[in-house]
């Protein structure tokens, strides 16, 4: 593992990262989109999530809001020593982000697979590696756009602009992978730790590039930076009704980076098979100053039987220090862990 880390970092830093990119507070609740070898990564055979994040609606007139829709499934591999240990994960996940404002929306459908060897039966430990072919989409209305030549002087943008906008609306192939370990070394404690690398193949990001006749003086080679994340959770059994799980997360995109640490108990109601779920996350985010906390993010949960239900609220602790406002998010997950029997195809029947 040590040799694997110091690999991921030497190959990372060899990239010249610029930009942003959507992320969940509830990231867990749609680990493809955190790593693409967590796909099949499941105690059950599959699972269906959800996952809806509102954001800044008191500082915007028209909020920021981001949908996600994703399942996987796993399957074991029947073959040579290890027969029936390792196991095969295959994945879809689609999100869509939208800028109400300027009906600026970003689309992506992804397709996840993974791999996970049994490298350890005592501890039942895993190495996964996982890829991720996706497609994503982007399109901006012009509408909602104005330009200095359309104002008529006196009250209003009504004027035609002399402006040559650009195809509102392209797409483009977007690459990923990750790799995980996970472990159960002992009854009370589980853990693992994880790598992933997207947008590697740095596809264009400029609307520009799909005109026809191109500015020389026009910058067509803004690139999607790739983003490196590092990621780690661990479950501690406290006793008979109590677990704890703190977690860690890492991101680098471009000259922006935030590193959350988060923590969240559970309680389990045996006789009714279901359990209740409280955590809290602080977020700090690469600002003027540096790497500084800048939101706590409460976060609850309810489980019965298979299904759970998360919340989560981002505050913005600056609105508590210096009165800002309109920085806060709020996100809703719905997820579903189940079994099927014919474990040998990709589709469970329900």
């Amino acid at each position: 593992m040590r040799s694997l880390i110091i690999v991921f970092f030497l190959v990372f830093s060899c990239f010249v990262l610029k930009g942003q990119d959507v992320h969940f507070t509830q990231s867990y609740a749609a680990p493809q989109n955190l790593n693409p070898a967590l796909s099949g990564n499941i105690e059950g055979t599959y699972r269906i999530m959800s996952i809806y994040k509102d954001q800044w609606r008191t500082g915007l007139e028209l909020p920021m809001k981001s949908y996600g829709v994703g399942g996987d499934t796993k399957f074991n591999m029947n073959f040579g020593k290890t027969r029936g240990a390792d196991k095969a994960g295959l994945g879809v996940f689609f999100y869509t982000d939208r800028g109400q404002l300027f009906k600026m929306n970003t689309n992506k459908l992804g397709i996840q697979a993974a791999y996970h060897k049994l490298i350890n039966r005592r501890n039942s430990s895993y190495l996964s590696a996982g890829v991720e072919v996706g497609v994503q989409q982007r399109n901006i209305n012009y509408d909602n756009l104005n330009f200095g030549d359309e104002f008529n002087e006196i009250n209003a943008f009504d004027q035609t602009t002399s402006e040559i906008l650009p195809p509102n609306n392209f797409g483009f192939l977007d690459l990923g992978l990750g790799v995980t370990y996970s472990s159960t070394p002992s009854d009370i404690m589980k853990y693992h730790l994880g790598f992933a690398l997207h947008h590697f193949n740095r596809p264009s990001l400029s609307f520009f590039a799909q005109s026809q006749f191109i500015n020389p003086d026009t910058d067509v080679d803004y690139r999607y930076a790739p983003k490196f994340t590092a990621h780690g959770s661990f479950n501690f059994k406290l006793g008979t009704f109590f677990s704890l799980s703190p977690r860690f997360i890492y991101i680098q995109h471009g000259n922006q980076s935030e590193a959350d640490i988060a923590a969240n108990v559970k309680w389990d109601y045996i006789e009714q098979k279901s359990s209740f779920h409280l955590g809290l996350m602080l977020k700090s985010v690469h600002g003027v100053d540096g790497l500084a906390p800048q939101f706590f993010s409460p976060m609850v949960g309810f489980e019965k039987n298979a299904f759970l239900v998360g919340l989560s609220y981002d505050v913005y602790m600056g609105e508590t220090l210096n009165g800002n406002t309109g920085l806060n998010a709020f996100e809703l997950s719905l997820r579903f862990i189940g079994e099927h029997e014919n474990e040998f195809n990709f589709c469970p029947e329900f």
